[in-house]
């Protein structure tokens, strides 16, 4: 039990003694823009089904994907120029 209570104290005193960004970051005049786009390629697969308790065992063999990006009309489509 003491052993618990020592274990105890000292994880909970850990972040007392850490000091790992103590420097004050001057970001004045930074500016940070992130601007990204995913598409996703999905080979086949098996998938296997187990429900011991209704009896079912059952496997689906070269199930095929795709990705749905949720974005087919507007910007992401059209390429991005400067006139």
């Amino acid at each position: 039990m003491n052993l618990l209570r020592a274990f105890v104290v000292i994880l909970l005193s850990m972040p007392l003694f850490v000091n790992a960004q103590n420097k004050k970051l001057e970001r004045k005049g930074e500016l940070y823009f992130s601007w990204g786009y995913n598409k996703e390629w999905y080979t086949n697969s098996n998938v296997k089904v187990n429900q011991p308790l209704l009896n079912n065992q059952y496997t689906l063999k070269n199930v095929k994907s795709h990705d749905n990006p949720g974005w087919d009309k507007g910007i992401f489509n059209t390429p991005i120029s400067i006139p």
